[in-house]
């Protein structure tokens, strides 16, 4: 497949889109907007269109959208998400209807509330009963499956929440895309299965223009510890385990007491990516690149000072504009890299610019595989 990096002169914007799998007609289509997010904040599409007579009808209730987004000089477009159709907004001044849909597995049986105990069981094994209710195929890294839960409430709570509120006790991304429930570790830039995900490379060549960003520092974490209390069953007493979170400032306690030793340290572990992440976040706008997914690993060169380092997506919107004067672009909204030795992977400020554009790593990875 051809890269963009490589191969500049790819610039007309094309895009593949079925409605119940039916091809929908392009001459219709003045916008698209799809967004990837991390975890269940839900994938949306947006869809305008033009209005003028003959009239689009409105999409039956639960009509499925499949999209791939890409360049005339790179092939066949990439393949984007599945989306259901959720809202429809007709502006008859001009003539135009904006449907928007969110991603097909984000489904209403996820936000049941349920009551029940998990007991003694690894987080594989709580996700694979939760996955096989909702008629979804796990994929989930290997050492998230294999920790222990020793013992968690669900009291009237959905499955949506409670995986989510796991999964951040865990340090985990779960999210349910195109018929699996990925469970992958947050901040890790790693595919499913473990597989690093093809990094961004971002130098002013790849901005649609040289000031196309935004980037925010902070000091580190205000906190300068975490603690997380365990109950010691044989000894009668709790415990705690405490982690460094940063230099200087108050400890955070986590509320919830633990069953064990090493769900606390999980929680604790994943407390302070979460602060760490906050010290750093990234904006930018990129020429259309659909390659690029949420959680996937940046490297920021000759930019500023403040933006060149690593990065992870938090979440990458694609809009395809065929209004004049438009085109393609794709924002990235990042926060710090956060491998366990996050010191490691702080942006730093780069020692030169390099003429010579870096040469993005790795071939795609399917969403299916994240």
């Amino acid at each position: 497949m051809i890269d963009p990096v490589l191969h500049p002169i790819a610039q007309t914007p094309i895009f593949k889109l079925l409605v119940d799998g039916k091809p929908f007609p392009s001459a219709r289509i003045l916008r698209i907007e799809a967004t990837d997010a991390a975890g269940f904040e839900s994938d949306e599409l947006r869809l305008t269109l033009d209005d003028s007579a003959p009239q689009i009808e409105t999409p039956r209730e639960g009509a499925t959208y499949e999209l791939s987004l890409g360049y005339a000089e790179w092939g066949p477009p990439i393949f984007i998400g599945t989306y259901v159709f959720e809202e429809i907004e007709r502006n008859g001044y001009e003539r135009t209807l904006t449907l928007t849909a969110k991603a097909a597995d984000h489904a209403e049986s996820l936000k049941e509330p349920k009551t029940r105990a998990w007991e003694g069981q690894t987080f594989g094994a709580i996700c694979g009963t939760i996955a096989r209710e909702h008629n979804l195929k796990l994929a989930i890294a290997s050492d998230l499956a294999a920790f222990g839960v020793a013992y968690i409430a669900q009291t009237e709570e959905s499955d949506q929440h409670f995986l989510t509120r796991l999964g951040r006790r865990l340090g985990a991304v779960v999210a349910p895309k195109d018929g699996r429930l990925l469970i992958s570790s947050r901040g890790s830039g790693k595919t499913v299965s473990g597989k690093p995900m093809p990094t961004i490379f971002i130098t002013t060549q790849q901005l649609i223009a040289d000031n196309a960003y935004m980037v925010r520092r902070k000091p580190r974490s205000r906190y300068s510890r975490v603690i997380a209390k365990w109950q010691d069953r044989a000894a009668g007493r709790t415990r705690t385990i405490t982690l460094k979170a940063g230099l200087k400032g108050p400890s955070m306690t986590l509320r919830e007491v633990f069953q064990s030793a090493a769900d606390a340290r999980k929680a604790a572990e994943a407390k302070v990516k979460e602060l760490r992440a906050g010290e750093g976040e990234l904006s930018c706008d990129l020429v259309g690149f659909p390659k690029a997914r949420a959680e996937a690993p940046i490297k920021v060169q000759g930019v500023a000072p403040d933006a060149d380092g690593d990065w992870i997506a938090a979440s990458v919107t694609h809009i395809w504009d065929y209004t004049d004067g438009s085109g393609a672009v794709t924002t990235v909204e990042a926060e710090f890299g956060m491998e366990e030795n996050s010191d490691k992977k702080k942006p730093t400020k780069s020692k030169k610019k390099t003429k010579s554009t870096p040469k993005q790593t790795g071939e795609y990875v399917s969403i299916l595989d994240r």
